[in-house]
């Protein structure tokens, strides 16, 4: 779609990108909940500030219009077809942990369970219109998806020894909560620093119920199965998730966090090179510790205040899912009464033994000094951290 016109160009305005939304679709109705629009006024202060990149700024721009488009015709199928908004999501599986700890390994890895509905990464970025299970392995919009992370890894190659880039394997959370504007992607993705400042201590109004929302356009016309799901920045708000989904089940991962924060702030600076923006090691590594910490103090918190919430959460280490996948596996599923079926240990092993994500790691090169990370003060910071789980991190 076309949203720039010569008489009226996109400006950094929450107005003016609506507008153009409505005059793309059509449509003026953007739902009963406006909580998106706390996260969006923040975002849009970071895209003004894109002077010196006025590529990435139309971009941003033309992105933002695109995922306005999109709550506009989701809110439309909610008029037409009320039946989605009684789709259940029940007991639905999320991965959470610090980043790099093991959650896209472990998400793999689950997707490798016949019984398991994962979103996949070009769902994400594009839910309108309704997924259909007869063509998820190929819709056109992968093809239309595919280039963009294309283009991402061309920038910075050394990405693929960090992450995957396959809009066809699973995608987590955060893609799809760009459409509530409370990702933690708009950091990395457009050099959106303020945004980040305003995640660490913000728990967004709204976003888990977004969140539901597009699980259930996926799960609509989609694949049918139990909703297996990914995103560490879930860790922020377990309230928020339980209030949600009550039946929820939470695989937490863990590894020290002295390398995970190494690790992120490594591959935030390769994003942000890989679209031409600027990178301070120290100032990405120095939000990264003040973010990341805040997310696992929340989230140990919250375990403590709600036995509900602790019971319903197994602790994986980092360690037992290198050194033996398989068994790792087995103990989610077992945790939660889920079966083990010899199918799912066929999948597994094979996807062990084959998949070239399943062999990266290891790969990525990083060094905590380069990013300002100074173990011992990770250490007192995090201290109620490393108290409860340090035999897992050991």
């Amino acid at each position: 779609m076309e949203y720039v016109r010569e008489d009226a160009p996109l400006v950094a305005d929450a107005q003016v990108l609506m507008d153009a939304a409505c005059a793309a679709t059509g449509l003026n109705d953007f739902g009963p909940d406006d909580s998106y629009r706390e996260g969006l006024d923040v975002l849009l202060r970071d895209v003004a500030a894109l002077g010196d990149h006025p590529q990435l700024r139309a971009e941003t721009l033309g992105r933002i219009v695109e995922l306005l488009a999109t709550r506009l015709r989701i809110a439309e199928d909610d008029r037409k077809h009320p039946e989605i908004r009684d789709v259940t999501i029940e007991r639905p599986m999320f991965i959470l942990g610090l980043p790099r700890t093991g959650t896209t390994i472990t998400f793999d890895m689950m997707s490798q369970d016949p019984g398991a509905r994962y979103p996949r990464e070009w769902e994400w970025a594009m839910p309108w219109p309704a997924t259909q299970a007869a063509t998820i392995d190929d819709d056109p919009r992968i093809g239309a998806m595919q280039p963009f992370l294309d283009a991402i890894v061309a920038g910075s190659p050394e990405l693929l020894n960090v992450h995957h880039f396959d809009c066809r394997l699973p995608g987590e959370c955060n893609g799809g909560m760009m459409y509530h504007f409370s990702s933690s992607n708009w950091w990395p993705q457009v050099g959106a620093w303020e945004h980040a400042e305003w995640l660490i201590g913000a728990r967004p109004r709204g976003y888990f119920e977004t969140h539901k929302r597009l699980l259930q356009q996926m799960h609509w016309k989609g694949p049918e199965g139990r909703w297996l799901l990914k995103s560490p920045q879930h860790l922020f708000d377990l309230p928020g998730l339980f209030e949600v989904y009550p039946d929820a089940q939470v695989v937490w991962t863990h590894r020290d966090p002295v390398s995970t924060f190494s690790s992120l702030s490594s591959m935030i600076s390769l994003l942000l090179s890989s679209v031409g923006l600027p990178v301070d090691p120290m100032k990405v590594g120095d939000v990264v510790q003040r973010k990341w910490s805040t997310a696992i103090l929340n989230a140990i918190a919250d375990r403590a205040a709600d036995p509900r919430i602790d019971r319903a959460v197994i602790d994986q280490p980092h360690k037992s899912i290198i050194s033996d996948p398989l068994a790792a596996m087995r103990r989610n599923l077992e945790f939660f009464d889920q079966p083990v079926t010899q199918e799912f240990e066929r999948r597994l092993q094979y996807f062990i033994d084959t998949d070239k994500n399943a062999q990266r790691a290891g790969r990525h090169k990083h060094d905590p000094a380069k990013f300002g990370i100074d173990a011992d003060k990770v250490r007192r910071d995090l201290a109620p951290y490393y108290e409860r789980f340090g035999d897992l991190i050991a």
